[in-house]
């Protein structure tokens, strides 16, 4: 994978809702990622230098009603292999978007490491994690018609 990392600059958590207060049931969750700036940028690996796309981004989710705020800041160091550098460079100058080959890649890994992120200080903060559990229905009972088989 030519994802390097996933790396953090800073973390923000905000509870909106009192210690002590009854938090009101989730109604929805939001999570936005934007990617600010794509550069390319030189590391050292011994002795070796290594050109990777440096991948600049904020993450922020938000609840409804709303009880708590979490943002999130940090960059993404690529390994250009199957996309030429110039390519992905080229594509966020003309575009202001990721290249369409390491899109869903790099938007997928971000998602990922951020939700991961902020289940841990959704913890810290004392609010609900920041996913919808899914809806619970009621089990139905089969009724005898419903049975299957091979009758004899």
């Amino acid at each position: 994978m030519p994802i390097i990392g996933v790396f953090f600059d800073r973390m923000e958590a905000e509870r909106d809702v009192r210690p002590g207060e009854k938090i009101p049931p989730l109604k929805s969750v939001q999570h936005n990622n934007r990617i600010r700036t794509v550069n390319k940028i030189t590391l050292k690996q011994m002795n070796q230098e290594v050109d990777v796309i440096e991948i600049k981004f904020e993450f922020k989710t938000y609840y409804n009603p709303s009880i708590a705020t979490f943002s999130l800041e940090g960059f993404v160091l690529f390994l250009p292999l199957e996309v030429s550098a110039n390519e992905i460079l080229g594509a966020w100058s003309k575009k202001r978007q990721l290249h369409e080959k390491i899109s869903p890649m790099v938007l997928n890994a971000i998602m990922s490491r951020c939700i991961q992120k902020a289940f841990v200080l959704s913890d810290q903060i004392g609010v609900p994690p920041p996913l919808l559990p899914p809806p619970i229905k009621p089990t139905q009972k089969k009724k005898e018609s419903d049975t299957t088989g091979m009758f004899v």
